[in-house]
């Protein structure tokens, strides 16, 4: 049996963040069946933010909004987060590879460049690949985010 982490944020119809739940307060439930919950806990997890942007040509005017949005994201990101980003251009290239330096990651983002065509399928395969075989040799419990900007062109 497989482990399934499960990362689970509950706001009330406010939209406010609802503290001190336990695991009492949760059923999950498969095709069904409810299952039995093996680990819980209720403390911030570290995030793994894999930056996807499309760097094509046809980004080239959009390119520098989608560059903003991403740095604004690393600013967001907290002591014990990591980020990576990946171009997708002719073909996927990775700036940076995933790290705590987050002020590489933001160099990453701010010195990409458009140009070429869109490998956009290959480098979402690639990005989730990583974070599956990072999945599968590590404990530690992180979330995984895959942030994708793109104008949806394939040029």
């Amino acid at each position: 049996m497989a482990l399934v982490p499960l990362t689970v944020t509950v706001t009330d119809t406010a939209g406010r963040y609802v503290p001190d739940l336990t695991v009492a307060d949760f059923a999950i439930f498969e095709e069904g069946e409810r299952q039995t919950i093996s680990h819980f806990a209720s403390s911030e997890v570290p995030i793994d933010m894999g930056f996807v942007l499309d760097t094509s040509g046809s980004m080239r005017d959009n390119l520098p909004l989608a560059q903003k949005a991403a740095r604004g994201l690393v600013r967001q990101l907290r002591e014990g987060d990591r980020g990576a980003v990946a171009g997708i251009g002719s073909t996927v290239s990775f700036p940076q590879s995933m790290t705590p330096d987050l002020a590489r990651v933001d160099e990453a983002l701010r010195s990409a460049h458009a140009n070429g065509e869109t490998a956009l399928y290959d480098a979402l395969y690639i990005v989730l690949r990583q974070y599956q075989q990072e999945r599968q040799s590590s404990t530690e419990v992180r979330r995984q985010v895959v942030v994708l900007l793109s104008d949806g062109i394939r040029s």
